[in-house]
């Protein structure tokens, strides 16, 4: 094993409250550099990620979404920091697009809601294994093509059955909650880590 890239962030914390102060989320605004070790490429970018606090509603990260999709903001295109590095420096190849350059575009509107409505499902089937194993960032990518699914059928019911919709998205909201605890979990746990790796050496004399 050996390093290949070497990642630099500078991050901004902002809070976001409501109208009497209290917690509702917290939005990160990271600026990224990536190195390659050999010196081979460089890369830069801007990337905003949003928690919840305790107590806060999934529709709020909805609202989050649209405000942020509204002002420019698209969404991500990799899973990771690291994978994106490695992308843009040349190192890996980029992540496939939803479908592929020469696919027909969609003839009518119920068709590319299908099919975007099929894209997040075979996401949330092909982190299944991984969010089980515990795998790094898993937990993250599945709240995201969850939630994802779930404005899909909330903003499209006019073109869905909602006899069929409502209950999956009823579905999903409890399932984007269960999720919620373990990346809650995930954030404590790297956070705490991080604090204690910043401790000077003489107060941490045995394992933490």
């Amino acid at each position: 094993l050996r390093p290949v890239m070497r990642l630099t962030t500078t991050r901004a914390v902002h809070t976001l409250r409501d109208a009497a102060g209290n917690p509702l989320a917290e939005l990160v605004r990271d600026r990224v550099t990536a190195d390659r070790e050999d010196g081979q490429g460089t890369a830069r970018w801007a990337e905003i990620e949003v928690e919840l606090a305790e107590g806060s509603g999934t529709e709020l990260l909805d609202a989050v979404e649209e405000a942020l999709l509204s002002a420019g903001l698209r969404r991500a295109d990799t899973p990771s920091k690291l994978r994106r590095a490695l992308a843009d420096t040349g190192l890996a190849p980029a992540p496939h697009a939803v479908a592929a350059p020469d696919a027909e575009p969609p003839r009518t509107a119920g068709e590319a809601v299908l099919r975007y409505v099929r894209t997040q499902t075979a996401a949330l089937v092909a982190l299944d294994p991984a969010v089980r194993r515990g795998r790094e960032d898993s937990v993250h990518r599945m709240r995201v093509a969850s939630r994802r699914l779930r404005s899909a059928l909330r903003t499209h019911r006019a073109l869905l059955d909602r006899a069929a919709t409502d209950p999956i998205i009823d579905e999903l909201r409890w399932f984007a909650g269960e999720l919620g605890l373990e990346r809650d979990l995930e954030v404590l746990s790297a956070r705490l880590r991080e604090r204690v790796d910043a401790l000077p050496a003489d107060l941490r004399p045995g394992p933490v």
